[in-house]
Formats: structure tokens, sequence, C-alpha cells
């Protein structure tokens, strides 16, 4: 019995010492790697991105879409150089950096906003803002995508003030679902991003501060549109690899391609602009 214990702790010891190790090399092997870290959303943007600047610029760039919170904490701690968020850096994440001396510096790259769909039949011909809160945070009977995705925390922080769902609303997992849910259910509503909108449903105008708003590309780039948001970069420097990396993002060619997955792109005029 003896014997056996020795044995597992020398066992035990020896695992350890290899994730060490291995922890070690893996930090030492990545710290010129050029990567940034941040939300989900922006995967498909910096895939992309990535397949441009190794095909083109031969550089190697390398995403981590763990959620926004992780994007500040690699600048702060200097794993990536770059920062992508849906949402803005909140002040104490600012401090963090500046403690660091590291001034933040974050720009636009894209605009999303999330339509208010019906089925194609029904006779409504708008919604106001304070329906749409009324029928998420308590009455229930329209969809929303799972409560663990960012979409779902976009939606609630822009109607619901960061307010969960009402127990009514009726849970999916993903766009297409939804789309197909709503479009069968009479009297039913949802939202998607207008790209995901088919036939088989319509848009709703939302009325806002006694405006009527559709979610077209000149609402929501200027931010008019109520259910809308930027996509940010943020770096603390301007080296050669995070300037390719800007001028890629800012490009007529990668703003096009923001068309094809759901967003929109920015108009020349607000391309280059640093906000902080």
């Amino acid at each position: 019995m003896k014997n056996k214990f020795y044995l597992r702790s020398l066992i035990l010891l020896v695992f350890l010492f290899v994730i060490f190790l291995s922890a070690g090399c893996s930090r030492k092997k990545n710290a010129d790697l050029f990567c940034a870290a941040g939300s989900e959303e922006f995967s498909t943007l910096m895939d992309y991105a990535s397949y441009v600047l190794e095909k083109e610029a031969k550089i190697k760039f390398y995403y981590e879409g763990r959620g926004n919170h992780t994007g500040p904490v690699a600048l702060r701690d200097s794993i990536c150089q770059v920062a992508a968020m849906t949402v803005p850096m909140s002040d104490s994440e600012m401090d963090a950096l500046i403690k660091k001396g590291k001034k933040p510096i974050v720009f636009a790259v894209a605009a999303e906003a999330l339509a208010i769909i019906v089925p194609v039949k029904d006779q409504r011909k708008e919604i106001s803002f304070e329906e749409l809160e009324k029928l998420y945070g308590k009455q229930g009977g329209v969809y929303g995508v799972n409560s663990a995705s960012e979409r779902y925390r976009f939606f609630k922080d822009s109607v619901l003030k960061g307010k969960n769902y009402s127990d009514k609303v009726i849970e999916v997992p993903g766009p297409l679902e939804l789309v197909d849910r709503v479009s069968k259910s009479e009297h039913a509503a949802g939202y998607v991003r207008p790209a995901e909108a088919t036939d088989k449903v319509k848009i709703l105008p939302v009325r806002y501060k006694d405006l009527l708003i559709f979610p077209d590309e000149a609402s929501v780039t200027t931010g008019k549109y109520p259910v809308s948001r930027y996509y940010y970069i943020y770096i603390t420097e301007i080296n050669e690899k995070n300037k390719i990396l800007i001028e890629l993002l800012l490009s007529d060619h990668f703003q096009k391609k923001l068309l094809s997955w759901g967003l929109f792109s920015l108009p020349v005029e607000k391309r280059n602009v640093f906000q902080k």
C-alpha cells in the first residue's frame, strides 16, 4: 500500500511538471504572435482577416473569440496586440490599461442591427419601443435566441436595459430556427439581423422617440435605430502589423464583405476615425 502511494504521488508530480513545462513553452512560443482576442461575434470577420493577411502580406494572425471581457485583459497583459469588442470598453477596463502605461485607441469597423420580425400576413405595420420592451420583459408570446448567446445580451442591453427575458419568451438556438418559428406562429414576433429575414416574415419599423425608424444602413450606421451597435477594435500602439490589419478592416473590399455576413459597412467618412 505504501509503495502504491509513493508511485501515485510520483505520477502526479510528473504530470503537474509536464503541465507547467508545457504552459511555459507555450507562453514563450506565442510571445511574438500577432493575435487578437474578444467577442465571439468577431470570429467570422477575423477568420477572413487572418486568411487575407497570410495570403497577401505573409502575416500570420490568430483570433481567440471567447467574449468581450477577454479583449481588454489580452491587451493589458500583453497577450495580444488587438482587442475586438462589440461593446465599448468600460472605464475600469480603460483604467487598467492606463495603469500599465498603455493608452487605448479605438475605432469602429462595422455596424450591426437586430430587426423585429413578424409573420408576413401579420397586420401590424410598426412596433413601438415601449411595446417591444413590454413583450420581452413581461408579456411573452415572442421568440428570442438562447440566453447564453452574445446576441441575447445585445438585445437585452438595447431593449430591456440589461434585464433578463420574461420566462414567457420562447428561446430557440439560432436565427434560422427563429425565423422559421415566427413565420409559422400567428401574432408572434422575434428578432434577427435584417439580412437573415426571409420572404416568410416581414420587418417592422420601430417607433422610437416619436420617430419611425427602419433598420437600414443609414439609420444603423448613424446610431438612430435603437437596436444597433458598432463593432470596435482597440489597440495600444500603431505598429506595422496593427496598421496593416486596420487598413484591411476599413478597406472597401473588407467593408463590402460585411454585407454577406449580415453586418453593415461604415460610410467612408466614418473610417479611419480614432474615437479615443
